[in-house]
């Protein structure tokens, strides 16, 4: 087969409610809860699993959790620095691979200090499953350290954080912009649910983000980070701490502006559209031959 790719770009408004994209069509939309007048709705959907956080199984589960980010770190990143930084730009290059799960990015990303203090470095998290490859600014590299985290703010149980290094400290309400390139593959992942001791069959069902030549899903803050975010570890067997950091960031991040160019290679007939923060946008083909015309 003939490899050809598709490319289209995107404006949208606000990243941060990709957070809630809807199911796959296969998987049919739950009915709303209706409020009562003295507690907040609810969101849609079914407890998947629950466990009682007296037991010694959950108490030893949340220690491991707390450790992996204790005094320890030779970083000494603390979750000030993680909460810091709002995002107010975000110039997005995505090329995807389906056949192989593959995405590598190129992110133009603007960020402003809303802490009380200066920041001599940034930390931006993406999905474990992927990893950082550089970062600059104005033409520039800056110099990073990236590990492993966990966090259940991604469908992997984990991300991939980079400590990067400014020049000169980031002064509070300054803003920044730089450029991070980044790589890996998206498939499904259902880990943060199994390690809670969800079912497999019903951990899958509910986290189906993933790159895939039948159809790419990819929600976003809460799901699968596969943009750079900022954000604290949070844990779904810690209370509501996860549902209020996704809440609180697509507020926190409504007013962000949000340009994506996409491209997608394909083999056979090409993908019609693609559909970013609720708004569908035509793809247009282009050939790998130069002497074939360009489809819309």
């Amino acid at each position: 087969m003939i490899l050809r790719r598709i490319a289209a770009s995107l404006l949208a408004a606000a990243l941060a409610s990709q957070a809630q994209t809807p199911a796959p069509p296969s998987q049919p939309p739950q009915p709303a809860t209706q409020p009562d007048s003295t507690e907040p709705a609810l969101p849609p959907g079914k407890v998947l699993f629950s466990r009682d956080t007296d037991t010694p199984d959950a108490q030893q589960t949340d220690a491991q959790q707390t450790a992996a980010l204790g005094p320890d770190d030779p970083l000494k990143v603390t979750n000030g620095e993680r909460s810091a930084l709002t995002f107010t730009a975000y110039d997005l290059d995505i090329h995807l691979t389906p056949a192989t799960a593959g995405i590598s990015a190129r992110a133009a990303i603007t960020v402003r200090n809303d802490g009380a203090v200066p920041l001599s470095r940034l930390i931006l998290e993406i999905t474990s499953s992927t990893h950082w490859d550089a970062f600059s600014t104005a033409g520039s590299p800056l110099p990073f350290t990236a590990r492993l985290v966990d966090t259940d703010a991604d469908h992997t149980g984990q991300t991939q954080e980079a400590v990067v290094t400014l020049r000169k400290p980031l002064a509070p309400g300054a803003a920044l912009t730089l450029t991070a390139l980044y790589s890996g593959t998206i498939a499904p992942s259902a880990n943060r649910l199994e390690r809670i001791g969800a079912p497999a069959n019903e951990a899958a069902a509910a986290d189906w983000d993933a790159i895939a030549i039948d159809g790419t899903y990819l929600r976003g803050f809460g799901n699968v980070l596969w943009y750079p975010v900022a954000t604290a570890p949070v844990f779904l067997g810690d209370g509501a701490k996860l549902f209020q950091s996704v809440g609180a960031t697509k507020l926190r991040q409504s007013s962000a502006t949000v340009r994506l160019r996409l491209a997608i290679e394909y083999a056979g007939d090409p993908p019609d559209a693609a559909f970013f923060c609720g708004s569908r946008q035509q793809l247009k083909a282009i050939s790998d031959n130069p002497n074939m015309p360009v489809s819309q």
